[in-house]
Formats: structure tokens, C-alpha cells, sequence
């Protein structure tokens, strides 16, 4: 069941001509954001420090870049 599973979201996936990562976004949980908290990171030869958080307007052709989870603003559902 799990083969057929995975092998129906290869074809949803290949038919709407979809990445990988593209498969997990819900633009429709997303069509209200106005604003988006971003973690400006700074990459080194050995490590990956953190520089600072800004925020900025959304910007539906960043979607890949975002990281979103559905739930409470209160905690976890």
C-alpha cells in the first residue's frame, strides 16, 4: 500500500511538474501572510554562525525558501 502511495504522488508530482521540495508547500495556508520572519545565517570554511533576524514582506516566488508550520501561535496543537 505504501508502493502505491508513494508511486501516486510521484505521478501528481511529475504531472503538475512539481520539485521535490514544492510537493510539501500549501500556498493556500500561505495566500494571507503579509510579513515573514527571516534568520540571516552566516556560512564559514567550518561553521555557520547566526547573524541576526529582520523581517520582511512575503514574496510568493520565494516559497522555496520559507520554512512553515501549521499551528497554534500558543504552542503546539
Amino acid at each position: 500500500m505504501l508502493d502505491a502511495i508513494k508511486e501516486l504522488g510521484e505521478y501528481v508530482r511529475e504531472k503538475e511538474n512539481l520539485s521535490e521540495t514544492e510537493t510539501f508547500i500549501n500556498v493556500a495556508k500561505l495566500k494571507n501572510t503579509k510579513k515573514v520572519l527571516c534568520i540571516v545565517l552566516e556560512c564559514s570554511k567550518s561553521k555557520i554562525l547566526f547573524k541576526k533576524v529582520r523581517m520582511e514582506d512575503f514574496d510568493p516566488y520565494k516559497l522555496k525558501l520559507y520554512l512553515y508550520k501549521e499551528g497554534s501561535s500558543r504552542g503546539t496543537d
